[in-house]
Order: C-alpha cells, then sequence, then structure tokens
C-alpha cells in the first residue's frame, strides 16, 4: 500500500525557513504583541531631591464637569440631574488651538520666525456608500438577469486592463486585509428645504410656501391669530430643527415673529433667551410687549429687562437688554449666560455703525458655540456672505431667509409745492408704483409744475419761500391728506430745528377726528405726566408738546425729554396722533407703521458734509408706510420745496442696492487688555482676534490682493534701479538728488494746491470767478496748459464742460509705466512745472472740441470774460457736440454766429494771453481757511527757485525713470502700510506699548491693577482710568467730580462761548478742567509718538459744553433753571446725565476694586446728586 508521506504524518514537516508573510501579517495587524507594550519589564527607578516646598505652589484648574438638570421639554418637568463635561465659551477661555492656523510663527525672544501655510479647512463631506432602501424596492421588479450576463461580458475586457494596475499594490493587499465597507441605510432621510446659494459655512433657503409646514411641525410652540408668511414658515422649521437662522425683511415684514417663537422654544424647555436690541428705547418698549405676550397673555414665563440703570426681573428665561451689556455680561462670566440658549439680536444692520457697530461682532465672537442665534436685519446684499462668517465661527451652519416682497406695497410721489403767499394744494406725482419701473413721464411733469415761467424774473435766492409761504404751503398739503384720508402720516424731518420750526407752523391746526379723541389725548397726558414735579410739568418743552398733541400733532426726535417722546408713541400707535414730525431714529423703533411718509428733505447733514440719503436710510424710513391689514398700498410723499431733486438721484434711492455690511472691528486699549486677561498669551493675541473677526473673514482677499501687488511694485522697482543704474553717469549723479527733492517738493505743492482750490470753492465769492463765459487755463492728461472757453458749470459736481483748441497730431504726455501703480495725472502736473512758460498754441488746422473737466484740472482762472446770451451757450454746446460726432474734423462751412464768435474770440486769446492776465486770488478773498492754505501754498511755491528746471528738461528720460521709482517707492510704502493694517499687528504693538508705560502691563504682558480697573469702564478706559490712580478726582467734591466727567459723554454742540461758561463754575473747577485737558494732551502725545493713525486713535477732544449745567444740577437746582443755561435741548441734556451716571457708577465698582472707600463714597454720592427727578423719570413702558 503505497501511502504519501503527508498520508501518513498528522503534521506538517518543521519549517526549513521563517515565514516571512506570516510575520509581517502578525508585526502589521497585531501591535499589541509588541515587546513595547510588555511594561512587566520595564520598572525602573530615577532618584530625585525632594522639594516640599514645591506642594505649596498650584495653579488652580476648572471644574471638568458641573450638574446638568434634566427635564422634559415638552412639561418642563424635573426628572433629575446628571454629570457632564464643561463646555467652555469663548468667554472663558481661549479658542481650541488651530494646528492649521494657531502655531506661532515667531519663537518668544526672536524677531523673526517661519511662515506655515494655510492649510484649506477640511468640510464634512457625506459617506458615499449609502443605500437608499426606497430606491432598492422601487428597482426589484426591473431586474434582468440575461442583461446582467451581458453586461459581466463586456465589462470582462476593462477588467483585464485593471489587473495589470501596480503588483507590490496587490500583493500589500493579500497581507493586509481590507476593511470590509458597512453600507449605511438612508431609511430615515429628511427632505430638504430648497436652497438659492449655499457657502461652506451659510445656506440660502428659497421663500416659498410650505405646504407640509404643520405636518414638519405639528405643536407649535407659540401661536398666532393670523396665517404666517412663508419666510416666517420656514425660520420657525429651521428654529425647530436647532439652527442658527439670519432673518433679512423690509421694514414691518413681521421679523419679530421669528424672534417670539424662539423666545417660546426656550421657556417652553426651561432655558434661557436675550433679545438684543441697539438702543436703550427699544430695550424697554420690546420689554413691555414681550411682557404683555409671553407673561400675562400666555402665561409662559417671566421677562425681564437689564439697561444701564434699571433691572427688572435680571433672572427671568427671557431677557431684553442692549448689545453692550451682553458683552459686559460675557466678559464677565456672569451666571445669565451659564442656561443660555437663544440670543436674538434685532437690526444687525446696525453693524455698520462706525462707533458701536464693533460691539455686535464682538458679542457673536464671545458666544458659546452651542448658544443659537437669530439674527434679524433689513435686507442687505452680502447676507450670505455674513451669515458664512458666523457659522465658521460658531462652527454650525447658518440659513438665510430674505425676502424683498411687502406685505403693503408702496408708491412714491412728489409733490411741487407752490410758493404763492395763498397757495393751494397742486397735485401729486406717482414716480413709481409698488416695485415697478421709474416713471420718467410723470417726473418730467413735476419738474415742469415747479419751473417758474420764463419771462420770470426771481432770482435762484428769491425762489426760497418765506415764513408765511412756508405756513400756507404746510397747512394747505395737511389739509389735502385728510380729505384724500391719507392720515395718519409720518413726516421725516432731517434735523431737530426744521422739526421744531414745523410744529410751529402747524400749531394752529386742529386735525383731531373727534372730541372723545380730544378728551383720551388731554387725559392720557395729564396721567403721563402727573408723578413729575411742578416746576417740571410746566416746562416750555412739556407746556408745548401737551398742546400740539391736544390738535393730533406729535414731535419726535432727540432734543424732546425721553417721557414725551414715550408718549408720542404710544398716542401714536392707538391712532389719537394724525400727523407725527420725526427724525430719522424713529424709523429704528419698534413696529408703528402708518399710512402715509412725507420727506421733508431727502438731503441730511451726517456730521461731516450734506449729502443725498443712503439707499438703506430711504428704504428704512419709507418702509414705515402702510399698515398691514388696513392699508392696500403705503404712500410715500418726496417734498419739493425749491426744486425737484435730479432723476438720478431718485432712482439711486429707489433702485439701487443697499450698503453691505462691513466690519467696524476695533482694535481698543479695553479689547487688548480683556484679550490678555482672558488668554494670558501676548504674542499671537491679535492673530486670534483677527482670524475670527467679521473684518478678517471679509477682507482676506483684499490683503492677499495687496500681498500680490507688493511683490509686483518690488520686481518693477529692482527693474527700474537696474534700468537707472546703466544710464547713470556723473552728470546725471550730479542733478539726480536735485530731481528727487524736486518731485518731494513738487507733490507737496499739488496736494497743497488742492487744499486751496477746496477752501475757494467752499467760498461764496466763487462764483464770480468761475462763471460761465470766464476764461481758465486748463490743463488735463490729454490736453495740457491751454486757454479754455467755461460753457457749462455743474456745481453740486465740481466739474464743468471748456470749449478748448486741439491740434490734430497732439499727443497726450503720459509717464509710460504700468496704469495700475502710477499717477498719470501727477506727471501731467510735474510736467506743467517743468514747462510752466510753455503754453498749447493753436495752429492753422486746429480743430475745436468740449472738454468736461473737474475743477482741480484748471491751473489758473484768467482775468478775461466774454459775455454770451444764455442761448448762445446752448447754440455753442449743440454745435460743438455735432461736430465732434462726426468723423471729419474739418471746420465746417456754415456756423452759428455765436459759435463762430465764441471761437475766434477763444484763438485770439489763445495766442495772446500772457501770465499777467492770471487773478491772484490772495488779495481778492479773505475767508481765513483760503488765506492759510494759500500762505502754505506761496510759501512752497518760493522752494522752486532753488531748481535748475531747465537743466531737468535735458534728462527728460531720467526725470522719467526717476518720476516712476518714486512714485512706486511711495506705493510700496503704502501696500505695506496697508498689509499691516489688514493684520492689525503694528496698531497692537503700539498700543500694547502705550499700556506698558502707563503701568497697565507689565513687562511679561500680564494684566496689573491698573489694567483690571479699565476693563470694569465702559467707555473712555484709560483717561478715567489715570483720573482715578492720579487721584485727580480725590480732590474734588461730588458735585465737582460729576461736572469734569460729563466732559467725556457730552458730544453734542453748543454755541455759548468757552469764557461765558467759566463765569459760572467754581474756580475748583477751572483748575479741573487743566487737569483734564493736560492729561488728555499728554494721552494724546503718546499716540502720535507711537505713529497710530487718526482711525486707531481712542484718546478724543473734551467737551465741557455742559460743565455748568451738570454742576448746577449736582447741586439741587431744579432742571427748569438748569436748563436756561444753555441752549442744548432738553432731551439731549438728559441723555448727557443718564450716560453720565453710568460712568459714575462704574468708576464706584472700580474704587471698590481698589480699595478706595474715600473715592467710592463720592461717587455713590454724585450719583445720587443727579439721580432724580424728570432727568431720571420712569420710563412709561416699565409701568
Amino acid at each position: 500500500m503505497n501511502m504519501t508521506l503527508e498520508n501518513e504524518v498528522t503534521f506538517e514537516p518543521p519549517p526549513v525557513c521563517p515565514n516571512v508573510t506570516q510575520e509581517l501579517r502578525q508585526y502589521l495587524c497585531h501591535p499589541e504583541k509588541l515587546s513595547i507594550y510588555n511594561y512587566e519589564k520595564a520598572h525602573q527607578f530615577w532618584d530625585r531631591d525632594p522639594k516640599p516646598s514645591s506642594l505649596k505652589n498650584f495653579s488652580t484648574c476648572k471644574l471638568a464637569s458641573t450638574l446638568k438638570v434634566e427635564r422634559d421639554h415638552k412639561t418642563g418637568k424635573l426628572l433629575g440631574f446628571k454629570e457632564t463635561l464643561i463646555n467652555p465659551s469663548l468667554s472663558e477661555d481661549i479658542l481650541p488651538i488651530n494646528f492649521d492656523s494657531d502655531l506661532l510663527s515667531t519663537p518668544p525672544g526672536l524677531n523673526h520666525g517661519y511662515n506655515f501655510d494655510q492649510a484649506s479647512t477640511i468640510a464634512n463631506t457625506p459617506r458615499k456608500n449609502i443605500v437608499n432602501m426606497m430606491n432598492i424596492l422601487q428597482m426589484e421588479d426591473s431586474f434582468n438577469l440575461i442583461d446582467g450576463m451581458e453586461s459581466e461580458t463586456k465589462a470582462e475586457e476593462p477588467a483585464k486592463i485593471a489587473n495589470k494596475v501596480d503588483i507590490n499594490t496587490k500583493e500589500q493587499d493579500e497581507i493586509i486585509p481590507m476593511e470590509a465597507s458597512v453600507p449605511v441605510l438612508k431609511i430615515t432621510e429628511v427632505r430638504c428645504l430648497a436652497a438659492l446659494k449655499e457657502l461652506q459655512w451659510a445656506e440660502e433657503l428659497e421663500v416659498k410656501p410650505v405646504p407640509d409646514f404643520y405636518e414638519r411641525v405639528p405643536k407649535m410652540a407659540y401661536t398666532w391669530d393670523f396665517e404666517l408668511d412663508p419666510f416666517q414658515k420656514l425660520a420657525i422649521v429651521k428654529l425647530e430643527e436647532e439652527s442658527n437662522v439670519f432673518v433679512a425683511a423690509h421694514t414691518s415684514a413681521g421679523k419679530t415673529v421669528v424672534a417670539e417663537y424662539a423666545i417660546a422654544l426656550s421657556l417652553q424647555r426651561c432655558t434661557r433667551a436675550i433679545y438684543t436690541s441697539p438702543i436703550k428705547a427699544l430695550s424697554n418698549q420690546k420689554y413691555r410687549d414681550f411682557k404683555n405676550n409671553f407673561e400675562i397673555k400666555k402665561k409662559m414665563g417671566g421677562v425681564g429687562l437689564i439697561t444701564g440703570d434699571i433691572q427688572m426681573n435680571p433672572k427671568a428665561p427671557c431677557l431684553i437688554m442692549t448689545t453692550e451689556i451682553l458683552r459686559s455680561m460675557l466678559y464677565n462670566r456672569s451666571e445669565v449666560v451659564q442656561d443660555l440658549e437663544y440670543v436674538i439680536f434685532d437690526e444687525v444692520h446696525y453693524i455698520n455703525d462706525p462707533d458701536r457697530g464693533h460691539v455686535w461682532e464682538e458679542v457673536m465672537m464671545l458666544l458659546a458655540n452651542h448658544v443659537k442665534i437669530i439674527m434679524l436685519s433689513a435686507t442687505v446684499p452680502n447676507a450670505i456672505e455674513f451669515a458664512n462668517w458666523v457659522g465658521k465661527s460658531k462652527n454650525k451652519k447658518v440659513y438665510l431667509i430674505s425676502t424683498t416682497s411687502r406685505p403693503v406695497p408702496l408708491h412714491f410721489y412728489l409733490y411741487p409745492a407752490p410758493s404763492g403767499p395763498k397757495a393751494k394744494f397742486a397735485r401729486l406725482y406717482c414716480i413709481r408704483e409698488a416695485d415697478g419701473p421709474f416713471n420718467k413721464t410723470e417726473y418730467e411733469k413735476a419738474v415742469t409744475a415747479k419751473e417758474e415761467p420764463k419771462n420770470s424774473k426771481i432770482n435762484q435766492y428769491q425762489k426760497r419761500m418765506n415764513v408765511q409761504q412756508l405756513i400756507s404751503m404746510w397747512k394747505s398739503f395737511i389739509i389735502h391728506l385728510k380729505k384724500e384720508d391719507k392720515l395718519p402720516v409720518v413726516i421725516f424731518v432731517l434735523s431737530r430745528a426744521r422739526c421744531d420750526q414745523i410744529s410751529d407752523y402747524l400749531k394752529d391746526l386742529d386735525i383731531v377726528s373727534s372730541k372723545d379723541n380730544a378728551h383720551y389725548i388731554h387725559q392720557f397726558f395729564k396721567k403721563s405726566i402727573e408723578h413729575l414735579k411742578d416746576e417740571d410739568r410746566n416746562l416750555p418743552q412739556v407746556k408745548k408738546m401737551g398742546e400740539l398733541l391736544e390738535k393730533g400733532i406729535g414731535v419726535h426726535h432727540s432734543g424732546i425729554l425721553p417721557i414725551l417722546k414715550e408718549i408720542v408713541e404710544m398716542l401714536f400707535q392707538k391712532g389719537k396722533v394724525q400727523i407725527l414730525l420725526a427724525t430719522e431714529t424713529f424709523a429704528m423703533g419698534v413696529n408703528m407703521p402708518t399710512k402715509t411718509v412725507v420727506f421733508e428733505t431727502i438731503r441730511k447733514f451726517d456730521g461731516t458734509k450734506s449729502r443725498e440719503l443712503l439707499p438703506a436710510e430711504f428704504i428704512q424710513m419709507a418702509g414705515r408706510a402702510g399698515r398691514r391689514g388696513i392699508d392696500e398700498t403705503g404712500t410715500v410723499i418726496i417734498l419739493c420745496k425749491d426744486s425737484v431733486p435730479l432723476q438720478s438721484e431718485l432712482q439711486k434711492m429707489m433702485f439701487t442696492k443697499p450698503s453691505e455690511l462691513e466690519s467696524q472691528f476695533k482694535l481698543t486699549y479695553a479689547t487688548i487688555l480683556k484679550t490678555l486677561l482672558r488668554t494670558g498669551e501676548a504674542t499671537n493675541a491679535v492673530e486670534k482676534l483677527m482670524s475670527s473677526s467679521y473684518k478678517q473673514h471679509s477682507e482676506q482677499y483684499k490683503q492677499d490682493d495687496a500681498k500680490g501687488h507688493q511683490v509686483f511694485v518690488n520686481t518693477k522697482i529692482n527693474d527700474l534701479e537696474a534700468e537707472l543704474n546703466a544710464i547713470r553717469d556723473a552728470n546725471l549723479m550730479r542733478v539726480e538728488g536735485a530731481m528727487e527733492n524736486f518731485y518731494d517738493l513738487a507733490t507737496a505743492y499739488i496736494m497743497q494746491k488742492k487744499l486751496c482750490q477746496d477752501e475757494l470753492i467752499k467760498n461764496a465769492r466763487w462764483t464770480n470767478f468761475c462763471h460761465v463765459g470766464r476764461y481758465v487755463l486748463v490743463s488735463t492728461r490729454f490736453y495740457t496748459r491751454r486757454l479754455g472757453l467755461i460753457v457749462s458749470i455743474e456745481r453740486s459736481k465740481a466739474t464743468c464742460k471748456v470749449l478748448i483748441f486741439v491740434n490734430p497730431k497732439e499727443l497726450f504726455m503720459t509717464c509710460g509705466c504700468h496704469p495700475g501703480f502710477c499717477d498719470c495725472e501727477l506727471w501731467t502736473q510735474m510736467m506743467n512745472f517743468l514747462k510752466y512758460n510753455e503754453r498749447f498754441l493753436p495752429d492753422d488746422n486746429a480743430t475745436f472740441r468740449i472738454e468736461k473737466i473737474n475743477t482741480k484740472d484748471i491751473l489758473e482762472i484768467m482775468d478775461m470774460t466774454d459775455m454770451y446770451d444764455e442761448r448762445d451757450f446752448d447754440s455753442i454746446i449743440a454745435t460743438v457736440n455735432f461736430y465732434q460726432s462726426i468723423a471729419s474734423h474739418k471746420k465746417p462751412p456754415q456756423l452759428p454766429r455765436s459759435a463762430l464768435i465764441a471761437l475766434q474770440n477763444l484763438h485770439a486769446k489763445s495766442l495772446a494771453f500772457q501770465l499777467n492776465d492770471i487773478i491772484k486770488f490772495s488779495n481778492k478773498v479773505t475767508a481765513a481757511g483760503f488765506q492759510l492754505a494759500n500762505r502754505k501754498l506761496e510759501s512752497l511755491k518760493m522752494e522752486f527757485g532753488k531748481f535748475n528746471v531747465k537743466e531737468f528738461l535735458k534728462y527728460e528720460r531720467q526725470f522719467n525713470l526717476i518720476f516712476q521709482l518714486k512714485t512706486l517707492l511711495n506705493k510700496k510704502s503704502q501696500l505695506d502700510k496697508l498689509v499691516n493694517e489688514y493684520s492689525m499687528t503694528g496698531v497692537f504693538e503700539s498700543k500694547k506699548q502705550i499700556l506698558k508705560d502707563l503701568k497697565y502691563l507689565d513687562n511679561s504682558d500680564n494684566v496689573e491693577l491698573k489694567g483690571k480697573g479699565a476693563i470694569r469702564l465702559p467707555s473712555n478706559e484709560i483717561m478715567v482710568t489715570e483720573l482715578i490712580f492720579r487721584n485727580i478726582l480725590s480732590d474734588y467734591q461730588p458735585p465737582e467730580i460729576a461736572a469734569l466727567l460729563s466732559s467725556l459723554v457730552f458730544q453734542a454742540k453748543t454755541n455759548i462761548e468757552m469764557a461765558e461758561i467759566e463765569k459760572q463754575i467754581p474756580e475748583s473747577l477751572k483748575k479741573g478742567m487743566k487737569q483734564l485737558e493736560e492729561i488728555q494732551k499728554e494721552l494724546s502725545r503718546m499716540e502720535s509718538s507711537h505713529c497710530l493713525e487718526p482711525e486707531h486713535t481712542e484718546f478724543v477732544e473734551l467737551n465741557f459744553g455742559l460743565i455748568h449745567v451738570v454742576y448746577q444740577w449736582a447741586c439741587d437746582k431744579l432742571f427748569c433753571e438748569t436748563i436756561e443755561m444753555t441752549d442744548v435741548q432738553e432731551g439731549i441734556v438728559v441723555r448727557c446725565i443718564q450716560q453720565l451716571n453710568e460712568v459714575l457708577n462704574s468708576v464706584k465698582d472700580v474704587a471698590q476694586k481698589v480699595g478706595d472707600n474715600s473715592l467710592k463714597s463720592k461717587m455713590e454720592e454724585a450719583s445720587n446728586s443727579i439721580k432724580r427727578d424728570i432727568v431720571f423719570a420712569a420710563s412709561l413702558y416699565l409701568q
């Protein structure tokens, strides 16, 4: 019986060589069996010297866990407690480190380091191996085995090719077993809402009906008496899905519904919601509304209010406060934010405010990621980009719901008011209906109706209405609105003084609909002010407002006492006030719609200049027109008293997109101190701040672009230097320095000449010199140093049209460098200096043209004019424009006589004029601003005499290269500054050094006691802290302290001279004023020495305009007596004193912190001395 060894032996023969494959598989698949894990044999002991004293030094750690309450989300019933890990908010700890962006680029102690490449964020992508069970079931009947076999046969050829892939990869796969991919059954897929635009952290949803809304939200947390709009339903669906939401809609569209639902959800879940508003008055109004809805009617939970001086139910689950209060709570780690689930930001577009917008940004960065954010805003173009930043900073997507539809469409009208002494109402001209186009026909009719007859001899100053004409116009206008059932009306007047003026015009007009309404108004007003003192009830403003209200007229602006503004608001909401004269701040209030909105003007003074309303401002105010459920359309009327606005201005306001949301992030001293105190890290503090700010998010591409330009400019500079070195010889080296000095002087002269021209244009006598028919010496980039005749002027745009001659073969001057990095106009103006004595002479073949120029293109104004009839200039412009439009530039055989005479005179004067014909304005304009600018200009002009200009002309090519090089070096400096500005590293280092010099930080960047005190102050942190720590305030009595500190909060203007104010205050206050001014100047000098730009400085000028009023008020004088000492309106005085009280309370807290009990007592006494009577009258919304 033949048997093999294999059959006889029950085990395999011994291995001759080790099984490498098996050992490799064992090594890779079972690392736990490696010898390094055999720790039993690795016990060792190291001797060390015991140091028991080290046990005394330890750092306290934060609690790692806390107890959380478990409740039933529907009933709120307490179920128990559980221990959970604490997820610290940004207000308590630094951001978690990001190994892509948070690594230090410069080691401590070195001045340079290594820049790490920024790795792009890896977004979470959905798993691809998903099996949809419904799809499989639907495909079950369509399986075909024969087709499957054929497909396998056809797939053999590609399979053969695939088998030739890397053999090594195949062998590795045989050694290391592949993980079997486990498919996920996508059984409970939720149908997504339609998206219009989607970014990584934000998604814009399409606003359309939600037919299955009640299936998605079967049991609503809050209900209303009306059917919700589609955008409101979309927002509620997303709130139920625990999402962050950004709702952008027009005024009165119903955004508050979203806020109310979020509050209802938090009350239902026994968590906390915070509603923030931009102004204190709006907080008071929202408190009354929410308290009535949630606490009184629905009985869902308590509502509280926290402002600077009022705290009502501060532990309520729903809190209303200003954004500044919430920021303070986050920095101070208040208990209020511990159970926070929702934060509602109302009027988010307020982030564009240059003074307070950065507060919104800071709060959004400080909020913990688990807090859900609801943002309510007017429509803005870049809402999706802003939402993307919020989503990125919170690591959670934000859903944008934006709608431009209005519940009540608007109709826009022009009213060209008649100017006669007994003018009657004319008619309205509808220039736009709802979302329709601009009606040019109606606009032209309005212009025609406003124009004076051709034979009228009334000049432009006489066209303005006098007082009697204005009274007649306003009365007839209001009577017409009442007759046409267009009341109630809000008349927006963009000036407090004009608001009061118009109320005087209408004081004899009574439009109260019935005696019952008049009686109601009288009783309501009487009851609202009954708690005031007799002296306060008899204030002129109070008495005047009472009289106006009884006639159905209200006034609302910042100069009105707060309690009177609240009375006006409440009566207007009740429909008792039919005419409301208001400034634009009323448009930011609560939902107070009206039937008609009237613009008294569309121009406003914004603090620096007079300008037309921005589209966002116009839309915000016009949006008040149209009451939902009452009016079919809202009426918007633009009043044209003196003239009809330009068509371009109206179209810009109505059709241009509103301003984008822009970051107003500021790196303040307080921000630096708070950041260092919170993080304890200075080297990378700014990078972390900026990387999480909206400024960095929105301007990253600008920074990258600037860096790219830096590379280009540096390359161009190197090329120019090489080219200049190649042609440099001894003669050039001799004049090269002079050329560079000439460039600097010419640049300074050109800038100063522009300032001089600006001062001249502002002067009233400018129209006497620059008018139609005047000859001027002009020089533009294309046509240099030639005489021109002014044929038309557009003063609003500082432009004019001039008739000039042009030679056929004339070439305009250019420096020949890169157009994006060179100022060719500057080159032209410098060549004008080099060729000052040269001038353009028209030859025999010269042609004519009309050139539109800016006033800066006028080199000189000549003492030469030609008198023409206005129709002659119309003929000249029409003729020249016609011949410019045809191909041939030959002189036409026939010209109108007026045009022919003008061309002949211009030609003759171009050949004959002398430089002596130039007007010397130094003797003709005596305005101080112009004289100062002109003296500097003449001083610079004298310095040109030291240059040999004729020698420069011999080296025109070299001068061209030097010009390009100097221009690019200036551009390089600007780009370096711009890149530094984006990173704000230089600003941070400068401000940090100032804080060290003032002993707010030590040399290791640790916050000292002064710094810890400064961060407790609401504003002017450094100035007030210096007053405290230099013991200046301790030397004064409480009324004097209040008066001195009022200079830090009073921002309005007064026409009373400072010498007159000083007569009404004691000598001690005068001494205190000097001390404050010395400290302010010292701090400003420190900022200047550290080269801080004006936009980054914080030590503003002191304003002692109310020091005498506050002093007398703190000395217990009556308000009616103190208000007579100033021309500042009552409402502004009250606002100043209220803000002053917040400063006094903050100083009291700092004094307590540093242990100065004497100063603390004085601050408390000062606060009590001013906190009384009508200045701190209780808000009617809180009663």
